[in-house]
Formats: structure tokens, C-alpha cells, sequence
């Protein structure tokens, strides 16, 4: 610490000759001057302050920066910049000033910095992994999208809101031609609470004929009959129709036979009916029951979450497509599943039917080929679960 030298006159007063001696021989205690404001960043319960160093550090180095908010008075403390302030309310505006310390004492506050409101960090983790990472911070690593089929398991760290979008798998296509339905649309603003599990499931485009069980659709092992798409959708704690907070309906798949037609589109409250040019066609289902079956021989009905398998065609299930047909020479194509909104946890949504081969909102830019219908003996595309 500097010492202070003795003044030059007897009566112990200080003349100005003896400050500019004890100034120019470093003996003056000097604070530092002010830092410069930088910008002020919110987090969740924090702000990050950034500043720059005074160009006057005073008689002796700078030890110390404090940053202090207002309102409230939080303080954070670092060498150098930028400096968290922790402990603040999210929802709340603040502002910050700076200032510095050295061995004299600390010097004036700075300007005081943009004002921020901290708010809840929307991220999750999230297992499997997406593009290396097990939690997801919406803010920071952007939109999560989702569009291959398959189960993520997301846990939030805080209570918040997402913007979501969701398209249903498309309807797959049998070896005899004919075409599937494409895939259903959801989106809305979707409550997550914290530490609560949920599941994203993305629905599996409809397969090619034989090609198996779609996840969440109806499938045949029949090379020429083409398997429904799977809904995509929203659930906490479990894949149940119960459980479920939002979801996009899956195409139904296209029949087989020289004279078969196109198959209904997935979404809506209630799934397009599927097509045979000539007689009764399966029906799509609804949000509360599964698509009916033609009436003809094998054609069912189709249930809950998934849709049905019949050689006259499968009616839609309430949210899966089914698989089409193949039985005389008008088989018809299957139905779609419907889409759904849990109105408790989903504001300002809706849930939109395709049409036909086409899936619903197939201009949006953050579709890609989710939903894409098929043709001549090729499978549908999968869905897409997209947060933001």
C-alpha cells in the first residue's frame, strides 16, 4: 500500500505542490477509474455483463471487478470480463453497472449496461443423443428435429413452453401399383414441465409391399399391398392414445389388384377415407374410434393408435394409417389415421387432414420429405417431430 509523505509546512496542511510530489513519486493513493459497459446477456437466473477495463488502473493494479444489478443489488465478482450475475428472478427486467478495485479501494461505477429479463433455459436432455449431444438447449443449439422413425426420451431442466410441428409417415405402396396417403399435420404451443419424461416418437413411412409392420401404422406381409404410416406425436411417461399430448396421423397405404386406387390422407380430427373407384371405401379414423372396415370380406376396422390389416382394406386407425388391400380388381387403398390435440397441454393448435398422395402443409420450409406418400412398390417417407 502506498505511504502517504509528510507535508512541507508546519501547520501539517497539504499545499497542492505537496499532492503533486506525493502524485508524481507514486505515493498518492489513486482508485481505478471506471470500466466501460459492455452488453448484458441473460441466462436462466443470471446475466452475463461484459465490460471493458478502464484506461486509468490507478496507483496500483486492478485486483477485482463487481458487478451489481439493479433492482436488487446481486452482485458477481471476477478479474476480468464478462462476469455472471447469478441469483436473479426470471420474468424479471434488469440492468448492471461495473466498477474496479485495486489495492486503494474500489473506483466509480460505470454507465449502467442494456437492460435484460432472465428467463427459464429451455433445454432438455435427451437420449439417444442428437448430433452428439445428450441435453438440448433450444435457445442456444436451435430447433430439435426429429425425422427419422424412432423413440427420444426428453426430461426437461426447467418449466417452459415449446413451439412444436409434427407430420405423420406417409402411406407405402404394394408391388401392382396405386399410391399412399400422404401424412397428417399437427403443430401448437406445447407446456413441458420440469423433470417430467416425455417421448417423442417419429412415425415410420408406410413400407413397400411385404416389407412389414409400420411403427405405429397397420403392415402386411402381401408384396402387393402397401403399409400405412405411423403417427408422429408428443406422450409423457408412455406411448398411450391416454398419455398423448399431440399427434400427426399416418397416410394409409395403397391397395393392390390391376384396378387399385389411391389411399386416404392422414390428419385432422378425422383421417380421409380411403378410395377403390367403385363401392364402399375404408373409412379414416377419428379421434375417438378407428376407421371402419369396407363391409367386405376381411376388410376391419381399425383401433385404437394403429391401423388395421384386411384383404378388402383397413380402416384407418384413430391416429395410424392402415394397409391396403387386395381383393378383386378395385382393391381399395386404406385409410388415415387422425390427428390429435390434448387441449390441456397444446394452446393455439390445430391438426390438418392431407390430401390425398399430398401431405397436409407440404409447403412449410421446415417439412423436408416428412410424410412424402409412395408409388409403384416403394415406401413411404417418415415423419417429423420438430421443437423450437
Amino acid at each position: 500500500m502506498a505511504t502517504f509523505p509528510s507535508p512541507t509546512s508546519a501547520s501539517d496542511v497539504w499545499s497542492e505542490t505537496d499532492v503533486y510530489r506525493a502524485v508524481a513519486g507514486g505515493n498518492w493513493p489513486q482508485f481505478p477509474g471506471a470500466p466501460t459497459i459492455g452488453t448484458a446477456t441473460a441466462g436462466s437466473g443470471s446475466a452475463s455483463v461484459a465490460f471493458t477495463a478502464p484506461s486509468f488502473v490507478g496507483s496500483s493494479a486492478i485486483t477485482s471487478y463487481t458487478v451489481t444489478s439493479s433492482p436488487g443489488s446481486f452482485t458477481g465478482t471476477g478479474s476480468s470480463s464478462p462476469i455472471t450475475v447469478s441469483g436473479l428472478t426470471n420474468g424479471t427486467a434488469y440492468t448492471f453497472t461495473v466498477t474496479a478495485t485495486n489495492s486503494q479501494g474500489t473506483g466509480p461505477a460505470s454507465a449502467s449496461s442494456n437492460s435484460v429479463t432472465p428467463v427459464v433455459a429451455r433445454s432438455f436432455t435427451i437420449s439417444p443423443a442428437v448430433s452428439g449431444k445428450s441435453t438440448w438447449n433450444l435457445d442456444v443449439d436451435g430447433a430439435l428435429a426429429l425425422s427419422a422413425t424412432g423413440t427420444w426420451t426428453i426430461v426437461p431442466t426447467g418449466t417452459f413452453t415449446v413451439s412444436a410441428k409434427m407430420w405423420g409417415g406417409g402411406g407405402g405402396s404394394g408391388g401392382q401399383g396405386g399410391a399412399g396417403g400422404g401424412g397428417g399435420y399437427s403443430t401448437g404451443t406445447v407446456s413441458l414441465t420440469t423433470a417430467t419424461t416425455y417421448l417423442l416418437f417419429v412415425g415410420q413411412g408406410g413400407r413397400a409391399g411385404g416389407g412389414g409392420n409400420a411403427a405405429g401404422g397397420g403392415g402386411s406381409a402381401d408384396s402387393n399391398r402397401g403399409g400405412g404410416g405411423g403417427y408422429s406425436g408428443i406422450f409423457v411417461s408412455s406411448i398411450t392414445q391416454g398419455n398423448a399430448y399431440m399427434m400427426a396421423g399416418g397416410g394409409g397405404g395403397a391397395g393392390g389388384g390391376g384396378g387399385s386406387s389411391g389411399a386416404g390422407a392422414g390428419g385432422g380430427s378425422s383421417g380421409q377415407n380411403g378410395n377403390n373407384g367403385t363401392g364402399a371405401q375404408p373409412g379414416g379414423g377419428t379421434q375417438v374410434a378407428g376407421g371402419a372396415g369396407t363391409g367386405a370380406a376381411s376388410s376391419a376396422s381399425g383401433s385404437a393408435l394403429t391401423g388395421a390389416n384386411g384383404l378388402s382394406g383397413g380402416g384407418g386407425g384413430y391416429f395410424g394409417g392402415a394397409s391396403g388391400g387386395d381383393n378383386g380388381s378395385y382393391a381399395p387403398g386404406a385409410g388415415g389415421g387422425s390427428g390429435y390435440l390434448n387441449g390441456t397441454y397444446v394452446t393455439s393448435g390445430t391438426t390438418t387432414t392431407g390430401s390425398l398422395t399430398t401431405p397436409a402443409n407440404s409447403g412449410d420450409a421446415n417439412r423436408g420429405t416428412a410424410g412424402n406418400a409412395s408409388s409403384s412398390g416403394t415406401a413411404g417417407s417418415d415423419g417429423l417431430v420438430r421443437l423450437s
